[in-house]
């Protein structure tokens, strides 16, 4: 049986749309841009990052669940190997300056694009 899609909303995903007009409640959906994961014998690097363009808006829905995502993955970082980050990128293209908020710290601080390439493990050239 096909699913008829009710909304007429921009949604990043089939399944967003899907949860969104099932109207499924109790929950909270947001997209996430990228998981960056490094993984070697000291533990796993692990970098959950959301990316806005320069003047976009920000979700309140989505800086909330990315705050508690932070929250609880702060926890676990003090009980494992495991290192993990929750991010905010804003900029635009080609990057020579972004924008980059820790949700775990709070902090924000501007990087230049070999800033960015190293945060995301990007090896230099």
């Amino acid at each position: 049986m096909r699913t008829v899609i009710k909304s007429d909303k921009a949604f990043a995903s089939d399944l967003n749309r899907w949860i969104y007009d099932e109207q499924i409640t109790g929950i909270s959906v947001a997209n996430i841009d990228c998981v960056v994961s490094h993984f070697d014998r000291s533990g796993d690097d692990v970098k959950v990052i959301e990316f806005k363009h320069s003047h976009e808006k920000d979700s309140v829905m989505q800086d909330v669940m990315l705050s508690r995502l932070a929250d609880r993955l702060k926890m676990s970082n003090q009980m494992s190997g495991s290192k993990f980050g929750v991010f905010k990128i804003r900029g635009e293209l080609p990057f020579d300056f972004v924008e980059l908020y820790d949700y775990m710290t709070g902090d924000t601080r501007t990087l230049n694009n070999k800033e960015l390439r190293s945060f995301v493990g990007i090896k230099a050239k």
